[in-house]
């Protein structure tokens, strides 16, 4: 039997290591953000990464690729507490609606 598209777009997703989070919210979580990276504000298609705490598994938002890698290289290598004082700062910021 064959797939419908959300089946198989879902079976992407999931192909692509993406657990604990369906292909309709990381969709819905895009939109929230009015398709723009919590970082920088640019321009997030369907290929946003999606950004979470390695340590807890908890989901943060959705990035740009420039701003996923930038955020990851802070978290590696820099310990003076700079990536959580982002995260910080954008829980602030957040916009409630």
């Amino acid at each position: 039997m064959a797939r419908t598209y959300e089946q198989e777009r879902e079976h992407k997703w999931r192909r692509r290591g993406i657990m604990g989070i369906t292909y309709q919210e990381y969709e819905s979580m895009r939109l929230a953000q009015r398709e723009q990276c919590l970082m920088c504000g640019t321009h997030v298609n369907g290929n946003g990464a999606l950004d979470h705490n390695h340590e807890t598994g908890k989901i943060r938002g959705i990035l740009c690729n420039e701003c996923n890698l930038a955020l990851g290289i802070l978290e590696r290598y820099i310990r003076d507490g700079s990536a959580a004082l982002y995260l910080q700062i954008s829980e602030l910021e957040e916009d409630p609606s």
